[in-house]
């Protein structure tokens, strides 16, 4: 069966993707929890300046997807998805 003849079949493709998706926030969020306290941490060396900004840059980027997770996610529930 190709999902055709299944009435439950995009039902099932909506719930893996809602559970792909919390998977994805909730790695994104612990990068970005893991991410601020090396920062903290490598402030105190030599290459602090470049560190640094290599680690904001990172923090940013994974807030950015973050936001554009928990965005699609509310997006999902709005539209009765989920």
């Amino acid at each position: 069966m190709d999902g055709g003849d299944n009435p439950a079949a995009p039902e099932r493709r909506l719930t893996r993707s809602a559970l792909l998706l919390a998977g994805r926030l909730v790695l994104t969020a612990l990068v970005a929890h893991l991410a601020l306290p090396v920062f903290l941490l490598l402030l105190a060396s030599p290459l602090a300046g470049a560190v640094a900004a290599l680690l904001v840059a990172t923090l940013i980027a994974a807030l950015i997807v973050l936001v554009g997770h928990v965005s699609l996610l509310f997006t999902f529930i709005g539209e009765g998805r989920l």
